[in-house]
């Protein structure tokens, strides 16, 4: 059945620096029936046990590890950084199917971000997940974006103080809930990504808002996606010195 990559791009989860039509098929085979893993340019084929609550079968009638599965096989041997990346949207996803309609408040919610993080955890308990089972206790359904889990990655790496995620703040204006939030120091850090700002309505009102925020005494420190990805010790060294560090 399709598994790790590919149904990472089935199910939407983030991987960085993938190029689909570069791509090849990810695969599974069960164990006992004589199959081999083999690496071939167009082809990565595993083979594994998969019980079947771990498999899925989409509408188009093939069958794909499920989500919890998949961020489990991605993050096994990955970096901190790529498998906050993965974990984080898998809970996410995970949250989103256990309420109708998922609000903010509901990815906040322990208990139902302790549910989600159920499946992956029991995906988790085989040989070599040592490490990607560290990394679930931090990951958290709260970081909407890519941008924002391997910044989370980054500050854990580098020693800093963590932040709070969507933390609110209230204004006169309403509510605000920045990506980022240390609030020994009042500072408010916003991870920027192209989706987030792709129109002129949308900027204005960022300004609008970081204004107030700014008159009422917070800091704020910014940084894009593109820095993060590609110069993540810029963007460290930036939120360092906003945090006196």
């Amino acid at each position: 059945m399709v598994s790790h990559r590919s149904a990472a791009g089935f199910w939407g989860l983030p991987l960085a620096g993938v190029s689909w039509a570069d791509e090849p098929m990810w695969i599974t085979l069960p164990t006992g029936a004589g199959f081999r893993s083999s690496h071939r340019p167009e082809l990565v084929q595993h083979v594994a046990a998969l019980p079947p609550h771990q498999v899925t079968v989409a509408p188009a009638g093939f069958r794909v590890t499920s989500v919890a599965r998949t961020a489990a096989d991605l993050s096994a041997g990955s970096d901190l950084a790529t498998s906050l990346m993965v974990l984080d949207s898998a809970l996410r996803l995970l949250c989103a199917d256990l309420v109708s309609n998922p609000r903010r408040s509901d990815f906040g919610n322990q208990r139902l971000v302790e549910a989600a993080r159920g499946p992956i955890r029991e995906a988790m308990q085989r040989r070599g997940m040592r490490s990607a089972q560290a990394t679930l206790v931090r990951a958290s359904p709260l970081r909407e974006s890519p941008i924002e889990s391997l910044t989370y990655a980054q500050l854990m790496l580098a020693g800093l103080p963590l932040p709070t995620c969507q933390h609110p703040i209230p204004t006169p204006f309403g509510i605000f809930y920045p990506d980022f939030y240390w609030e020994r120091q009042r500072l408010i850090g916003e991870a920027d990504g192209r989706v987030k700002y792709g129109d002129a309505d949308a900027i204005i009102a960022e300004k609008e808002r970081e204004q107030v925020l700014r008159d009422l005494g917070f800091q704020i420190v910014r940084w894009t996606g593109r820095e993060i990805a590609g110069q993540p010790q810029l963007v460290v060294g930036r939120i360092a010195r906003a945090l006196g560090v």
